[in-house]
This record gives structure tokens, sequence and C-alpha cells, in this order.
């Protein structure tokens, strides 16, 4: 006896019974895998959304206002800019922080300067690093309190300090480097 059998686009035949169990175990991978995925999913959506609560927690009440992934404090000549982004390799995501200069118009930079939110030593960099990753276990409460504290000691110990083009200008002048600052950005500033 010859039968067929279609089962999610796959075209089988059975001729002693054992295909369609196969088949049957194909739906169940099928439907396994599915749900994996599905579960993995709401895990990654569940952790953006605990860091855009940690973020919104903390930069709300001064004055920042979220838009997307951005949380944007608009000042006379800067906007200060806070940016969730999820890296490709797994569950890890990084918070970057920088400028936009208001009066300089480039249509392809959402910051002109910027940085990523990182240790001073190789300890913390660990630290920041793990709580960053969330497939690093790791007690939410700790993970919270470690990336609150950064994010108020090395974010905002910047921001506070810089709310013009001259402040702008002095805190890139300390920097160990300006290779990573366009070049407009540093003709506009008269860095060159």
């Amino acid at each position: 006896m010859k039968q067929r059998y279609e089962s999610f686009g796959i075209l089988a035949k059975d001729f002693s019974g054992k295909t369609l169990v196969f088949l049957w175990s194909m739906h169940i991978f099928v439907f396994q895998m599915d749900f994996n995925r599905l579960k993995n999913l709401k895990m990654r959506t569940m952790e953006k959304k605990i860091l855009i609560n940690l973020l919104n927690e903390v930069c709300s009440p001064l004055g920042f206002k979220r838009k997307g992934n951005y949380l944007l404090l608009h000042q006379i000549e800067l906007t200060q800019i806070i940016n969730l982004q999820k890296s490709i390799y797994g569950n890890l995501y990084y918070i970057n922080y920088g400028f936009k200069i208001n009066n300089l118009n480039t249509d392809n930079n959402m910051m002109h300067i910027w940085k990523r939110l990182a240790g001073a030593n190789k300890e913390e960099v660990r630290e920041l690093f793990n709580a960053l990753d969330f497939s690093y276990e790791m007690n939410l409460q700790n993970r919270l309190s470690l990336l609150r504290e950064a994010i108020r000691n090395k974010i905002f110990g910047i921001f506070q300090k810089v709310h013009t083009e001259s402040d702008l200008v002095e805190y890139i002048k300390k920097r160990p480097t300006m290779n990573d600052i366009p070049i407009v950005v540093k003709e506009y500033l008269g860095l060159n």
C-alpha cells in the first residue's frame, strides 16, 4: 500500500507506517523549535524592557525624553543622547552615550561625539560587561544596581560638565584620542 502525507510542505511516502511516525515526530520537533524561538524572543523582549525601564527611571527625572531606543535631552547648543543597542552576539546589550551639536547639520550622525559605557579598569569592565550580558547568571537586583550606579557616575558625570560647544571642546581635548571623531565635527569645532 502506497500512501502520501503532506506536512509543513514535506511530501513523504509511507510503505510501512514508519514514515507517518517520522512525520509526526517532525511536527513535534518543528513545534518545539518554534516554541523555543518564541520563548527566546520573549526573553530578549523582557531583557530590553528591563534596560529601557532602568534608563527611564534614571534619565526621566533629569528631563530626558525617550525616542525609540534613544533618550534625548535637548539644550541650546547640544543634545545629550543615551542609546540602548542590542549586540548581534547573544543577549548582550550596549549603552552608548554622547552629544549631537545642534548647529551642525549632518544627516548620517545621530551622535557627533559618542562613547560606550565601560569601566575604568579590567575588573570594572568585566562587571559592566557581565551586567549587560543577560546570558550571564546574575541576580537581577545586583545587575540593576550596578548599571544604575554606572550610568549615574560615568554618563551623568560627563553630562553634568558638558552643556555648551566650548564645554564639549574641553571634554574632547581631555580624551586620549580624537580618531573616532568625524572630520566634519573636528572642523566645525576647530580641532584640526
